[in-house]
């Protein structure tokens, strides 16, 4: 009797809510949220030749497969997130009074793929290889560089000291390297370049968000047996909570070039597309099953001037090029329209960027002429000539392996005609236009792509007077300008925000007063993704890799929330 007597009072009470709540005006919803699981494939196009990923190793990933996937399975010291350093495997840091030490507090929960302790001994393993004996790590030089002069101490198991020679601002972007496992590879300490054949380079063990599959850590594994489809899968045991993947799979699947990796979405091989070509962002915008996003690349285009040729030594010269160049054009008829026009030497995302006043990136063919009329060179039939009846022409080199350059480099022909220049192009691979031309400084002009440093202005390498005629050096324009070496100076040995912030100002007045070379665009990136794939945000990207930094809030299924609201 009480239970029956039980049942029909609950009923009685149900009743009475769901009256009050009619009575009230509210109903019951649900609401979508990103919820844990799924898969998602991109597509990305391999090297030529080359089906797959060649080498995970995060100091030996050189082709952008390899880069894209060592990225989610190693973790660095810091961690980019935009322009900004942020803890990764270490917990915060703090920098000496001097500016020479930086000192991390490494976190404790921290374990590798395989469930070993991550410690400070792997940090120091890893600083150990890049600064090994004869090691120069030829795909990868400037990495050795930045780290060959660098002290490195841990104290105890979560703490490691890195002290400087002298100060240098940009070192913490330097310390989001992937961190290696020392307990996998302690027979390489004495040998570091062995590493780049090693077995480890196909079946990485890391930190990262995510990890191989149990499959792929066997002996048996190689470079073919992981053609065309290469999965991981989510890390169970990432560290860091606010960053832990939803998508628990997630794959890459190799196509030669960027049409057969097109037919590939459409017959729904893939969700995602690596990189969407210019020509091809107009047709794919018009698509309902398909979202992109776009993001500025931390890549300028330069013409580099070799300053120590007569025709380049003026300053006028080069002003009156400057602004015969239409950049606007160029971005629109060359990339159509997935670009910006350049306007400084540093990238837009870069600390202390802006616009110089004066107008020496201005397009004004009038003002060129008049440039080039102040500078003795005047018209003549067939151009302009100097008062010995030299010619004003040179040859500009650029790199046939980017197919934009060439149509590029056809427009600044034309818009240096229509003041008198002559201009012979010339096509090269970019490694022998590189390693034969600029290196040694044997060239007139020079058209190229070029990566600054990760997020940071430091131009030291590729404007400051000691590199002109260091071999090792950048500064293939062979400019010398004490202003400049100064700021150069200043910016990069100062971690003080304001005094960075005025010295790149005082190096970008600088430049734009003798215009050494001529800085053409900014190009975009722009990635596509599924319509279903929903939380893909992009940050400013120094290389098409970061599109990851926030793959934590990527995800493709939902669930519903209970969630009381008033009814309408």
């Amino acid at each position: 009797m009480r239970r029956g007597f039980s049942t029909q009072a609950l009923i009685a009470t149900a009743g009475l809510i769901v009256c009050l709540l009619l009575l009230l005006g509210v109903r019951s919803v649900g609401v979508a949220q990103p919820a844990n699981g799924g898969s998602f494939i991109e597509g990305i196009t391999a090297q030529a030749g080359v089906d797959g990923p060649t080498n995970l190793d995060p100091l030996f990933a050189t082709s952008d497969a390899d880069r894209d996937i060592s990225s989610l399975l190693f973790s660095g010291l810091t961690r980019f997130d935009g322009p900004n350093i942020e803890p990764d495997l270490a917990s915060g840091w703090q920098i000496s009074s001097n500016g020479r030490t930086y000192t991390f507090n490494l976190r404790r929960n921290v374990v590798w793929h395989d469930g070993q302790p991550f410690s400070a001994a792997d940090v120091l393993f890893t600083i150990s290889l890049l600064q090994g004996t004869g090691n120069r790590f030829a795909v990868n030089p400037g990495l050795v560089a930045s780290w060959s002069a660098v002290q490195a101490t841990a104290p105890d198991s979560y703490t490691v000291a890195l002290t400087l020679p002298q100060p240098y601002a940009p070192f913490l972007g330097f310390t989001t390297i992937g961190i290696l496992p020392a307990h996998l590879l302690t027979q390489y300490q004495d040998t570091p370049t062995q590493l780049a054949t090693a077995p480890f380079n196909l079946r990485p063990i890391g930190t990262g968000p995510y990890r191989l599959p149990s499959n792929l850590l066997t002996p048996t594994v190689t470079a073919s047996s992981l053609a065309n489809l290469f999965t991981l899968e989510r890390n169970a045991a990432f560290y860091d909570a606010t960053r832990k993947p939803l998508i628990s799979r997630f794959a890459f699947r190799f196509y030669p070039n960027t049409s057969a990796l097109l037919s590939g979405f459409n017959a729904g091989e893939i969700d995602g597309i690596s990189y969407v070509a210019p020509e091809d962002i107009a047709h794919l915008s018009q698509r309902a099953d398909l979202r992109l996003y776009a993001a500025a690349l931390g890549r300028t285009t330069f013409i580099f001037l070799n300053n120590r040729l007569p025709i380049f030594g003026q300053r006028e010269v080069r002003l009156a090029l400057s602004q015969a160049i239409d950049r606007n054009a160029i971005v629109a008829q060359t990339l159509y329209g997935q670009g910006v026009a350049a306007n400084s030497p540093l990238l837009p995302s870069d600390l202390g960027y802006g616009r110089v006043a004066g107008g020496a990136y201005d397009y004004d063919v009038s003002k060129a002429n008049q440039l080039l009329d102040a500078a003795g060179w005047q018209s003549s039939g067939s151009g302009r000539v100097n008062s010995a009846g030299v010619a004003l022409k040179f040859t500009l080199l650029y790199s046939s392996d980017n197919p934009y350059l060439a149509k590029a480099a056809q427009l600044i022909a034309a818009n240096l005609t229509r003041v008198g220049v002559g201009v012979t192009l010339t096509p090269l691979g970019q490694d022998e236009l590189v390693n034969q031309h600029l290196l040694p400084r044997n060239f007139d002009a020079a058209l190229l792509g070029w990566q600054g440093l990760d997020y940071d202005p430091d131009a030291y390498s590729l404007w400051h007077s000691t590199q002109a005629d260091n071999p090792d050096g950048l500064n293939f324009a062979g400019w010398t300008n004490n202003q400049a070496d100064l700021a150069l100076e200043q910016g990069r040995q100062s971690n003080d925000r304001v005094i960075r912030l005025a010295a790149y100002a005082d190096f970008q007045r600088a430049f734009a007063a003798a215009m050494p070379s001529l800085p053409l665009y900014y190009p975009t990136y722009t990635y596509a993704a599924n319509a279903r794939a929903q939380g893909i945000t992009l940050p400013s990207l120094a290389s098409p890799s970061d599109r990851f930094q926030h793959i934590a809030a990527w995800y493709v299924l939902t669930q519903l929330a209970p969630q009381t609201a008033p009814s309408q």
